[in-house]
């Protein structure tokens, strides 16, 4: 029983983590910096990449060396025109860096972006699970809906063992 309860406690500690990880991946003020195992959440927060990435699709990007990328690889980068992080297209590959647009726009980006502005490329994308990361944006929120709920559910596992186990003893 010491070693479930152990077991049960490590993976309810494994998960809270994640979850902590990934709270403070989304609302740090220096985002940029914040990969999870190489991986980095990014919300879409405008139409220029429409149809592909509408607003508020959820996209992992993958932290990637800048010689690896390719024409046609959407990406993410720090733009220092705008001062904010940018999601957009490959459209061209030159000896200063690349040479980006989103593609719902008629016109390049008014930058080139050097290598050490990349922060990865796009390796996942969905809409499905923008509206619960927005849930838990707020610490308050977080503990809330994420935390709660999670820890319900391991004391409500806990408990029905315990129950079973006594129960158990009863009948024998």
């Amino acid at each position: 029983m010491k070693k479930n309860l152990f077991n049960n406690l490590l993976i309810g500690l494994s998960i809270v983590l994640l979850l902590l990880a990934l709270h403070f991946s989304l609302t740090r003020k220096d985002r940029d910096e914040v990969f999870i195992f190489g991986y980095k959440p990014f919300i879409i927060t405008t139409g220029s990449m429409a149809p592909d990435y509408p607003i508020n699709t959820l996209v992992i990007i993958k932290k990637t060396d800048a010689s690896s990328l390719n024409v046609g690889d959407p990406i993410a980068f720090h733009s220092n025109v705008v001062n904010a992080t940018v999601f957009h297209r490959v459209v061209d590959i030159t000896e200063e860096g690349f040479i980006t647009k989103g593609d719902n726009n008629n016109d390049i980006d008014p930058e080139i972006i050097a290598s050490h502005d990349v922060l990865g490329r796009a390796v996942f994308h969905t809409t499905l699970a923008v509206f619960l990361i927005e849930i838990v944006k707020t610490p308050v929120n977080f503990v809330l809906f994420g935390l709660l709920p999670i820890a319900s559910i391991m004391l409500g596992l806990y408990l029905f063992k315990q129950y079973r186990k006594h129960n158990k003893e009863k009948v024998s």
